[in-house]
């Protein structure tokens, strides 16, 4: 009887969750990410295609606009989710966007959910407690936001979830290692490593673990049969990382070794605000970046527990129970949690975006914490009142959060704790993910009911695609800002660092390597050289010879003297003729700048001011813009 009513309240608990996705799944916009990751599937596609059937993807539509790998910059990307929705929008014929984004996110939802369920099962193995387990997946459900996230965060939460997945066949195959663990271990290993090479610390912690337990713990000679599951693993591990990443399927070390630098390096520069202070490019922020970032976006309890696990795992250590049958897990854990952290702070690692990247070591996190909540309840078991008095402050501690979300809805991803202090949007990013577009936009259609509405836009339009159609027709004018570019890449030292970074970051994804020395003036004249841009460089057809244009033969004369010095020490030496020599130079070198001939009506032209929360429904013309530091808002133009 008790068996029963066990498995109904789990079962009840997942379904909730479950039906719980299901009613909120629309209620997000499109992050930035979303738009790539739906590239990188669909230039998979094409590739294996092309390569089961030659010419046959030429007639395929949704293909069509679909560049090749050679000039898709985000091939290093694991595509295993990407290919998966790809293929859900092909086989079901998804023909509006809309359709495709919001089965994207419930998709999303689903890897996260399947996550949950083996968190579940992971605690259950460890302390062989289900209400232990759910109250774990409780806390990383009512994580604010992860649970926002999971609907419109395609890589991180995936990597979060297969990560979490992972650990559990990992410790199903160190329990019993035999063939058939070793295969389905290696299918989600691959599927982990597939979707962010992070993964990697996967197979490398096996090794550590498998030796520790079963040799080092249960002191066993060394027997050539007990390698044979071990060699498995790895083996059909390679096979399925190349399997399911068809970029690698041209020359695959190559292709494995280039992946893992180019993800381990970072060089995309991005602006972050920290702290109230605004960095120019993410490779400055200080070292207590992350911890800091997670020590104000993780509920204030959870931390609590975490370092209450921490003092119970080292008591135990001490007092020398560590010849527990399953305590070898806990050092598994703290592993999982502390290693990849560490490796991140003291490489400095170029993250951004608050500590997303390193959202796969919160699933271990959550176990430590939830260790911490086991062991101090087993320790108030004797006294009856200290110990309902606990179980009551978890449930207010976590309805407290549930409350919180409610109410922030469909805003979780913007929660942080009280130790961030007031003035948030101040001094913290609050939407990086771009995802309130949708919101601003809603606002403007609710509160502006004529038939035609101008919208002028400076952002990833796809949030357009999720308004109604009622809203989408009324739209006549959306188009992105180009007019009001401030040469922003340019104003100070640290911003001349983001070219550089940009540089860098193109070079491992065309796998070019450079003779001049990097962040200097003939490094970037070896970019324009080898690109040959047109813009700059004026081929001769009498001599076949590179001659610089009339245009751009003035500029270099005028800043000849700026241009002797090292990007990074030319910020003094601006004036308006090194400023357009600099607008030119990355006008060029990346194709999605806004360029500065381009043609728009004189009144976008014109001055205007930008009144930040301040609508005006009577006003002809609105704005949503993008700022990292606050909300996507709908401003009205003068």
């Amino acid at each position: 009887m008790r068996y029963i009513k066990r498995n109904f309240v789990v079962v009840l608990f997942f379904f909730s969750v479950f039906l719980l996705g299901l009613s909120v799944y629309k209620d997000y916009g499109v992050s930035w990410d979303e738009m790539f990751s739906r590239s990188t599937g669909l230039i998979s596609w094409k590739y294996v295609i092309n390569k089961i059937v030659p010419g046959k993807v030429d007639n395929i539509t949704i293909f069509k606009d679909e560049p090749g790998f050679d000039k898709f910059i985000n091939k290093r990307h694991g595509p295993v989710f990407d290919m998966f929705t790809v293929a859900v929008e092909i086989i079901f014929k998804f023909k509006s966007i809309r359709n495709v984004y919001l089965m994207r996110h419930l998709c999303n939802f689903l890897v996260f959910f399947l996550g949950l369920i083996f968190l579940f099962k992971i605690l259950k193995n460890r302390f062989d407690d289900w209400k232990i387990a759910v109250l774990g997946c409780m806390m990383m459900l009512l994580s604010p936001r992860f649970f926002a996230e999971s609907f419109y965060n395609p890589k991180d939460i995936i990597f979060l979830s297969f990560f979490i997945i992972a650990i559990y066949f990992l410790i199903k195959f160190i329990e019993k290692p035999n063939i058939g663990n070793s295969v389905i271990f290696s299918l989600v290993t691959a599927i982990a490593i597939d979707t962010r090479i992070t993964g990697i610390i996967i197979p490398a912690t096996t090794i550590a673990v498998y030796f520790y337990v079963k040799y080092f713990k249960k002191e066993n000679k060394l027997k050539m049969h007990s390698f044979v599951p071990l060699l498995t693993y790895f083996i059909t591990l390679l096979i399925f990382i190349v399997g399911f990443f068809p970029y690698m399927w041209d020359s695959p070390l190559k292709k494995i070794i280039f992946i893992y630098k180019s993800m381990s390096h970072i060089h995309f520069c991005a602006q972050v605000l920290f702290n109230g202070k605004l960095y120019a490019s993410s490779t400055d922020l200080p070292w207590f970046y992350l911890p800091f970032s997670m020590l104000i976006t993780i509920p204030l309890f959870y931390i609590l527990c975490f370092f209450t696990g921490i003092i119970f795992f080292f008591k135990k250590i001490v007092k020398d129970k560590i010849k527990e049958e399953k305590y070898w897990q806990d050092y598994l854990f703290m592993f999982l949690f502390f290693v990849p952290l560490l490796i991140v702070i003291i490489q400095k690692s170029n993250v951004y975006d608050s500590w997303r990247h390193m959202y796969f070591i919160y699933g271990p996190f959550i176990i430590i914490s939830v260790s911490g909540i086991y062991y101090f309840l087993n320790l108030c078991k004797g006294k009856v009142k200290i110990f309902y008095i606990a179980i009551i402050a978890v449930l207010i501690m976590l309805t407290g959060n549930a409350i919180k979300m409610y109410r922030y809805h469909p805003f979780e991803y913007t929660y942080f704790n009280c130790i961030a202090g007031r003035n948030i949007q101040q001094r913290f990013e609050v939407d990086y993910w771009g995802v309130s577009y949708l919101n601003a936009l809603e606002y403007v259609f609710k509160n502006d009911r004529r038939d035609s509405v101008k919208i002028w836009f400076n952002g990833h339009s796809h949030n357009k695609e999720l308004l109604n159609s009622f809203d989408r027709k009324r739209i006549r004018w959306f188009v992105y800002d180009t007019s009001e570019f401030k040469m922003k890449e340019f104003s100070d030292q640290i911003q001349i660092k983001n070219l550089c970074g940009r540089i860098k970051q193109d070079c491992y994804n065309w796998n070019y390597t450079f003779r001049s020395k990097e962040n200097t003036i003939e490094w970037l004249n070896e970019i324009i050289r080898n690109y040959k841009f047109p813009d700059i460089w004026l081929k001769n057809s009498k001599d076949k010879k590179i001659q610089l244009t009339r245009e751009m033969k003035i500029l270099f004369e005028a800043t000849g003297d700026y241009r002797k010095y090292q990007l990074e020490c030319a910020q003094g030496y601006f004036s308006p003729p090194n400023e357009r020599l600099n607008r030119l130079l990355l006008e060029i070198t990346y194709a999605e700048t806004p360029k500065s001939s381009i043609s728009a009506p004189d009144y976008f032209l014109s001055e205007y001011k930008w009144h930040i929360g301040e609508y005006n429904i009577d006003n002809e013309y609105y704005s949503i813009s993008n700022d990292r530091s606050k909300f996507m808002v709908a401003y009205k133009i003068h």
